[in-house]
């Protein structure tokens, strides 16, 4: 989860040899890290172990560049998932709300399809939902498309047609107060003509 949340968060626009490198070096010093006190020493210390020009040593610098969006000692760590929970990523940059949702949202659902008990229904709640759609990568289209059988998925957003269709259509319910969007008002124009009016 912490490999491809950080994926997420931080895109690599090309596949070259440090963006293929990324996530072994991640998984490395994510499983040798219990802090991000930790993980910033670790990085220190593969660093010098490694030449300025390799591709190694820039893999890890970049990794190390993006820590300070991302060390937080406000985010609670671990959760107990099997208790009612709010994060309130309100204090945090862009890319940090990024990663934060994409990792707890990841492990949330790996907790949910790992849970044994049928007959507790998991729920989970999204504001903003629109946000964790910056990337493909994401976890949010499967987690909308399975959840049904384990819980449900709640989500707001401002604009309906902030959500693509592969997303929208997975919800069971719609809830949409007034709206002058003209790209929010096609969308329901695609669902029934009326519902513009209404």
């Amino acid at each position: 989860a912490f490999v491809q949340a950080f994926l997420v968060a931080y895109p690599i626009s090309s596949q070259g040899v440090v963006a293929a490198s990324l996530p072994n070096l991640l998984r490395t010093l994510a499983k040798k890290s219990d802090s991000w006190k930790a993980f910033r020493q670790n990085i220190e210390e593969a660093m010098k172990k490694e030449k300025p020009s390799s591709i190694t040593h820039s893999a890890y610098s970049f990794i190390y560049q993006k820590l300070a969006d991302l060390e937080l000692s406000s985010i609670p760590c671990p959760i107990d998932y099997d208790k009612s929970i709010v994060l309130d990523f309100s204090g945090l940059n862009e890319t940090a709300k990024s990663f934060y949702a994409e990792l707890y949202l990841r492990q949330a659902w790996s907790h949910i399809e790992a849970s044994k008990d049928s007959s507790v229904g998991h729920i989970i709640v999204i504001d903003e939902a629109h946000r964790l759609l910056k990337s493909e990568a994401t976890i949010f289209g499967e987690t909308a498309r399975l959840i049904r059988s384990k819980g449900a998925l709640w989500c707001g957003t401002q604009n309906y047609s902030d959500l693509p269709d592969y997303i929208s259509n997975q919800f069971a319910t719609h809830l949409l107060f007034g709206t002058r969007s003209e790209s929010d008002l096609r969308a329901l124009k695609e669902i029934n003509p009326l519902l513009p009016f209404v």
